[in-house]
């Protein structure tokens, strides 16, 4: 078994185009001490994904369903497990492009830290790469339980240029974007893996609820660790299904570790529904996701 420091995995789902660019980015990294391998799973992609990607330049293997972004990366873990040796995982976006020397600045920062068990990024708009999208998640309080939008950031939407003596070289975080992760391997031995029940969205804040709940590790974020997220150029080609995922996995979360305040959440959302019931197409998504948390639905969405 070939033993490497970083094993890299990138799922995608028709964006060939965005992976290969983001590997060409892994492959500009400065010379350093380390040692990485990237996999690239696919996850059941109705383009010619398959033909662009399937190359030597990493590995590479397609999935036979399209069971969400969790099980993607759960089959890249695993796939990592039978084939190397490896301290850490590092999980990227297929839409992500990193500064040549985010390999080296993150794993000096791992293993200088073991307490560190989730390592977070910097992540920087593509298209207007001198605007922060985030640099950590802010602590999850009361006010960001009732919410399912809890992971608002620090230094979110601030110019890097302007901000960069303000922020701390490292945050201590109570939750991380997903775009950009490092795990330590230990983790995968003391919680096992990411819930394939939420299909995508609010996965990377249950791991992170999960890591801090359920061991002693810790989560940073490390401000040299640049990665540009092409993120901020697409929200308006987001469907209203992102609400839904948003919406009924948040509640889950509730459910699973806050489950006292989960009455309150949910009236919260009904309330929330009112309010927009003349947006149609949102309050539409919205409601399915009240009832499908009801029915006790989850993974992918379903007309």
């Amino acid at each position: 078994m070939e033993k490497v420091n970083l094993v890299i995995i990138i799922v995608n789902y028709n964006s060939p185009a965005d992976v290969l660019e983001c590997v060409e980015s892994i492959k500009q990294s400065q010379k350093m001490a380390y040692s990485y391998r990237i996999i690239v799973v696919d996850n059941c992609s109705t383009d010619n994904s398959v033909l662009l990607l399937d190359n030597k330049e990493f590995d590479f293997f397609q999935l036979s369903a399209n069971n969400g972004y969790c099980a993607g990366n759960n089959a890249g873990i695993k796939y990592a497990d039978s084939k190397y040796e490896y301290d850490y995982v590092w999980i990227l976006n297929p839409d992500t492009e990193i500064e040549n020397t985010a390999i080296e600045n993150l794993l000096n920062f791992a293993y200088a830290n073991p307490v560190a068990g989730l390592i977070g990024a910097s992540l920087i708009y593509n298209f207007d790469r001198d605007t922060i999208q985030a640099i950590g998640g802010g602590n999850i309080g009361l006010s960001k339980k009732m919410n399912f939008q809890i992971l608002k950031p620090y230094f979110h939407n601030e110019l890097f240029s302007e901000k960069k003596n303000l922020i701390p070289e490292v945050l201590e975080c109570k939750s991380l974007i997903g775009a950009a992760l490092l795990i330590k391997k230990d983790i995968f031995n003391k919680i096992g893996y990411f819930d394939e029940s939420y299909f995508l969205y609010s996965d990377e804040t249950e791991y992170c609820i999960r890591v801090l709940k359920k061991t002693k590790y810790k989560l940073y974020a490390v401000k040299n660790v640049i990665v540009y997220h092409k993120e901020g150029s697409r929200k308006k080609e987001r469907k209203f299904v992102t609400q839904y995922y948003l919406t009924r996995n948040w509640l889950y979360n509730v459910k699973k570790y806050y489950p006292y305040l989960l009455p309150y959440v949910y009236i919260y959302h009904c309330i929330y529904l009112f309010k927009i019931k003349r947006k149609k197409e949102l309050s539409s998504y919205i409601k399915r996701a009240l009832l499908d948390f009801l029915k006790g639905q989850k993974g992918k969405y379903s007309q």
